[in-house]
């Protein structure tokens, strides 16, 4: 397998928010796994994980739970409302994600 040089250097995970796009297959989950290995993901490409968080949103609490160290619980959603459940995690509709992180008000 070849490599190649990034042109990109990310910031320290947790210190800022960016934008990262490009097109299919250009690299940017892999780039985001190199350079942030310890974070959670979840691919909600692949059809049973998108099926069991839309069947029981509340397993994204146990995930959050299980990483204490985290500074803010966030998740973004295609409904518009914005609120925070009882536990603290907020759910923001994804124009008030896109204000927040226009503004710099996330981080």
């Amino acid at each position: 397998m070849t490599e190649f040089a990034r042109l990109i250097e990310l910031p320290p995970a947790g210190t800022e928010s960016f934008f990262l796009w490009g097109p299919r297959q250009a690299g940017k989950s892999t780039l985001l796994h190199e350079c942030y290995p310890d974070a959670a993901w979840i691919d909600l490409l692949k059809s049973e994980l998108l099926r069991k968080y839309a069947a029981a949103p509340q397993t994204l609490r146990e995930i959050a739970a299980e990483r204490p160290g985290v500074k803010r619980r966030l998740v973004v959603s295609t409904v518009a409302d914005s609120r925070t459940t009882e536990d603290g995690i907020e759910i923001l509709g994804v124009m008030d994600f896109v204000n927040m992180l226009w503004d710099g008000a996330l981080f």
